[in-house]
C-alpha cells in the first residue's frame, strides 16, 4: 500500500513471462501434506537455491538450457555433506516441479499410508495365511499374541542368543 494508502492490483497474466514465473513459485499448494523433517525441509530449500536462477530464464529460451547444462556439469555439495552430480533431466524435472507447484512441488509428499502397518506380520505369512482361507481379523490375532510373546521375553531380558532387540524408539 502505498503512502497515500492507495494501492493497486495488476493481473498476474499481464507480468512478463519470468515474473509470472517467480510469482507462481510463490505461490502456496494446497493439499499437499509436507514432511516435516528437518532434512526433507533442507532439501527442498537445496533445491530452490540451486534452480532459483533458472526461473529468471523463459521456459525453452537457449539461457535456460544453458543454465541447465552448467548446473548438470557441477557437483553440488548436499545439505546431509555429500557431494552430488545431477543430470539435465533431474534438474528439468526438479524446475517443473518448482513452477507448478513452488516449494511444495521440491518436497517429498508424505505417504498416504504413513504411520499404518502395512504389513501385518511378514508378506509370506500373510499370504500363507489368506490361501489358507484366514481374514485380516483371524492374522491380527496372531500377530498381536505374537507382539506380546516377543515384547514379554525382551522385558524378561529372555531372548534367544544371537537376536536384538528391535523395538522401534516408544514402543513397550
Amino acid at each position: 500500500m502505498a503512502r497515500s494508502g492507495v494501492s493497486y492490483q495488476i493481473r498476474a497474466d499481464s507480468l512478463p513471462e519470468a515474473l509470472q514465473l517467480r510469482l507462481k513459485a510463490l505461490e502456496p499448494v494446497s493439499g499437499t501434506q509436507l514432511r516435516s523433517d528437518d532434512a526433507a525441509t533442507a532439501m527442498s530449500r537445496f533445491w530452490e537455491h540451486l534452480l532459483s536462477p533458472l526461473t529468471v530464464h523463459p521456459k525453452g529460451s537457449d539461457a535456460r538450457g544453458k543454465g541447465i547444462k552448467e548446473c548438470a556439469a557441477r557437483q553440488h555439495l548436499l545439505p546431509d555433506g555429500t557431494k552430488h552430480r545431477f543430470d539435465e533431466r533431474t534438474i528439468r524435472r526438479k524446475l517443473s516441479e518448482l513452477e507448478a507447484h513452488g516449494l511444495a512441488g521440491l518436497a517429498k509428499a508424505k505417504r498416504c499410508d504413513a504411520g499404518q502397518q502395512r504389513v501385518i506380520l511378514t508378506r509370506a505369512f500373510d499370504a500363507a495365511a489368506r490361501a489358507a482361507g484366514k481374514t485380516d481379523g483371524d492374522i491380527e490375532k496372531v500377530a498381536t499374541r505374537l507382539r506380546d510373546y516377543v515384547r514379554g521375553l525382551i522385558v524378561q531380558g529372555r531372548l534367544p542368543q544371537g537376536h536384538r532387540d528391535v523395538r522401534k524408539p516408544g514402543v513397550q
